[in-house]
């Protein structure tokens, strides 16, 4: 899904973001899934975005498959768990919009709803992450490899072949239907 705030309605419409909120909800809930667009996983602008931020977050509040998209040399610029989780890393409190009006709504509405930024952030962090290992493991196929994210070496992304296993590395598996799986 493609979400321009802009035209999400009608043109000619004018809307302010509290409106934007149910109207996006429900496109999303119709399409039944969601992508997520990244330019690069490095300082990328995504987890900045405010809107980009709760689109995920309303995507696993409703239980909406999403799927990164990423450019595939990106992989190159994630080789332990300690970098995945710190470019997935989600500040909605300091995140920006295009629109000004549109970030302090956002922001206004995280707070009443959740008294703090924290549950966005570890949502929309923990989708990120799932979501990008998932990608990893997928290119790793392309490859005949399997990722495996070494758990004990915090240097650890290595490629291995498919017929090999370690019980010290967690070997990225693909689940059967994407979800967001909240605990």
């Amino acid at each position: 899904m493609v979400n321009n705030q802009f035209r999400m309605l009608e043109e000619g419409q004018t809307v302010d973001a509290t409106d934007l909120f149910d109207v996006f909800g429900r496109q999303l809930a119709g399409i039944g899934k969601m992508l997520m667009c990244l330019d690069k996983m490095k300082e990328g602008s995504y987890t900045t975005r405010i809107w980009c931020i709760f689109e995920v977050f309303v995507a696993c509040q409703r239980s909406i498959p999403t799927t990164v998209i990423l450019p595939k040399l990106e992989l190159d610029s994630i080789e332990t768990l300690e970098e995945l989780t710190k470019q997935c890393r989600v500040d909605a409190g300091s995140a920006q919009a295009s629109v000004e009006e549109d970030a302090i709504m956002i922001k206004k509405r995280i707070m009443e709803d959740h008294e703090s930024f924290d549950y966005v952030n570890q949502t929309v962090e923990k989708e990120l992450w799932c979501e990008v290992i998932k990608y990893m493991e997928a290119q790793g196929d392309e490859g005949a490899t399997s990722v495996q994210l070494d758990t004990t070496n915090p240097s650890g992304v290595s490629e291995q072949s498919t017929d090999q296993t370690s019980s010290d590395k967690m070997l990225v598996v693909r689940p059967q239907q994407p979800q967001c799986h909240l605990q």
